[in-house]
């Protein structure tokens, strides 16, 4: 449920978190380990150089918790045992108790080293409607410094009410 690297939470309209799986291969695994990248400092240090294995392969998969009695149609749906959250000191933390939950999938990343190329090619497969629209998020018309008060888009989206200004779509601590 954690974004990979700064731990932040994408959370739903409902005030659900969304949860992720990260699955990478044995090729994959090998590298990270022997490159000793399963750590925070370990990828801090990791040299500037360093090839990705060929042949090495991530998955990466977003679900959104949804109604178990009545999950959307238009989209793939499982059962699934989550981690439950909790505060403490002020941090959002990974409570000891799961729930079993309907979970919806959002997106896909398909990510993967070719022969002849050092770097990871990235695929990202997202949900779209029946008209074949991405309908999760608004899309960026560019990088734009917009003014708080804007309203991002005046369509809803399934992790963005209609109407939300660019103030009211930042977190703020």
């Amino acid at each position: 449920m954690f974004q990979a690297g700064a731990r932040g939470l994408l959370i739903d309209q409902n005030g659900h978190p969304i949860y992720f799986g990260l699955h990478v291969n044995s090729v994959f695994d090998d590298f990270l380990a022997g490159n000793n990248l399963k750590t925070v400092n370990g990828l801090i240090f990791a040299p500037a150089d360093l090839q990705f294995s060929k042949g090495s392969v991530e998955l990466k998969s977003a679900w959104q918790v949804v109604d178990d009695q009545n999950p959307p149609k238009n989209y793939i749906t499982t059962k699934a045992t989550v981690p439950k959250l909790k505060l403490q000191n002020g941090l959002v933390v990974v409570d000891t108790d799961t729930a079993t939950v309907t979970v919806a999938l959002l997106s896909l990343h398909v990510v993967f080293v070719l022969d002849g190329h050092p770097e990871f090619i990235w695929s990202t497969f997202e949900h779209v409607d029946s008209a074949g629209a991405p309908d999760l998020a608004p899309s960026a018309r560019a990088n734009p410094s917009l003014p708080p008060s804007e309203v991002v888009s005046t369509k809803g989206f399934t992790l963005y009410k209609a109407g939300t200004t660019v103030g009211d779509g930042i977190l703020h601590w």
